[in-house]
């Protein structure tokens, strides 16, 4: 171990101090070790699917709720799609295929990815003729 390295702290208020060689301790300075900052949850969202008049769909994160320092970020993962954050949660006009949704926290922290997939575009039926005599 290097002089003065300390490794595997857990959270808490440490007093260090410094002994010479012939055993002379210097004051204490007092040292706090913070907690690791919380993973938020992998957000939960409802997926408003592509209709047979909307080629689009719409995700709205639901979980966790929108707050102080939250941001929500979606990316396409097949095919590839540039990532959007925003602190509403709400995503829009997004095309068929996968993506990964999560949220970060105040502190930085980012959650596991929700998968979402959206659907293709339902065809519109066609008219049939009617036949009447």
């Amino acid at each position: 171990m290097q002089p003065g390295y300390f490794a595997g702290l857990t959270p808490g208020i440490y007093d260090i101090t410094t002994t010479n060689a012939v055993g002379c301790t210097s004051l204490a300075t007092s040292v706090t070790i913070n907690a690791q900052p919380a993973t938020p949850a992998a957000p939960i969202a409802t997926t408003t699917q592509p209709t047979c008049a909307i080629a689009t769909a719409t995700v709205n994160v639901t979980a966790p709720a929108p707050g102080a320092g939250i941001t929500y970020t979606i990316i396409g993962t097949n095919p590839i799609v540039a990532a959007v954050t925003n602190a509403s949660g709400i995503f829009s006009l997004l095309a068929t295929g996968t993506y990964d949704l999560t949220t970060t926290n105040a502190v930085g922290c980012t959650s596991t990815p929700t998968v979402i997939t959206i659907i293709v575009q339902p065809a519109t039926p066609t008219t049939s003729p009617i036949w009447h005599n």
